[in-house]
């Protein structure tokens, strides 16, 4: 059993004991999710939720949830202009400085909140009746999640930002010959990067209905495995959100049918490795057929 298994399991029990009309965002009499539904909604979950401590607290000094969750906003967008001013003065690269960070910002989270869920939290609030909810008889986390995939779907392939993230990415120093501002764009991806995370943070927060300093642990690495199956190469320079999109829907298929088929859970990271090596390995070849064609 994971960290994040283990700290639902311990949410469930403090409800019950504390006669709670909900089960992490779930409206009385609704019932559980299934085992499966329930394991896909974890696996998207990205795993920089440390952010999420942050809303919690400060719901349960007094504070109203709505008003919570712009902190929540600010805090992810500084959080990840940190993560470019990193960057930028220590020449290194983001994908080194946000895996080093990611333990920074977890640690806090956890000095945070004294190593515990934040519970006893307004739960009959209209954030978490409707963020953690149903709009339309579809769960309100994934009408967000549609909306944030057509606009940075945009915005990284039609607008002048994208193609200065994609040049960036693929050689920084012909990038910055050529023009681009470098420091500026790094510092507006990471603070996009930090602001959908932090999304990501209210909506966990308003779907469990306690705040988890645990949650996300090890997600780091099904996240690069969403984008590396969805076609971004970890070198950078190509990819689109609609591909990583799919990535996470894959790897949530896989994990799906390991529970519908009974498979112990131990066998989760085989399966997930498995996936990647294929999905790398076809990659890798019709790469090279295309450039064998041309």
């Amino acid at each position: 059993m994971t960290e994040t298994d283990r700290a639902v399991d311990d949410a469930e029990r403090a409800r019950e004991q504390g006669g709670g009309g909900r089960w992490f965002g779930l409206s009385p009499g609704r019932g559980r999710l299934p085992a499966g539904r329930l394991g896909n909604w974890r696996r998207r979950l990205p795993d920089e939720l440390g952010v999420l401590v942050v809303g919690a607290l400060l719901i349960r000094e007094g504070v109203a949830p709505w008003l919570a969750v712009p902190a929540v906003l600010v805090t992810g967008i500084v959080l990840g202009v940190f993560n470019a001013l990193v960057t930028t003065l220590l020449g290194l690269p983001s994908f080194i400085v946000t895996l080093g960070t990611l333990m920074l910002f977890r640690g806090v989270g956890l000095a945070l909140a004294d190593g515990k869920q934040i519970t006893d939290l307004p739960l009959d609030d209209s954030f978490f009746t409707l963020a953690g909810g149903d709009a339309a008889g579809v769960p309100f986390a994934l009408w967000v999640l549609l909306a944030v995939v057509v606009v940075l779907a945009v915005l990284l392939a039609r607008t002048r930002f994208g193609a200065r993230v994609r040049a960036i990415g693929s050689n920084p120093d012909a990038a910055e010959f050529s023009g681009i501002p470098v420091v500026r764009t790094r510092v507006q991806a990471l603070a996009l990067s930090g602001l959908t995370t932090a999304c990501a943070a209210v909506l966990a927060l308003a779907y469990y209905g306690a705040g988890d300093p645990t949650l996300g642990q090890g997600y780091e690495l099904q996240a690069i495995a969403a984008c590396i199956i969805g076609g971004t190469p970890l070198a950078g320079g190509r990819g689109s959100v609609v591909g990583a999109v799919a990535g996470a829907m894959i790897l949530s298929v896989v994990t799906s049918g390991l529970v519908f088929f009974e498979v112990p859970i131990n066998w989760t990271s085989f399966a997930t490795g498995g996936v990647i090596l294929v999905a790398v390995a076809a990659d890798s070849a019709l790469r090279r057929g295309g450039r064998r064609r041309h």
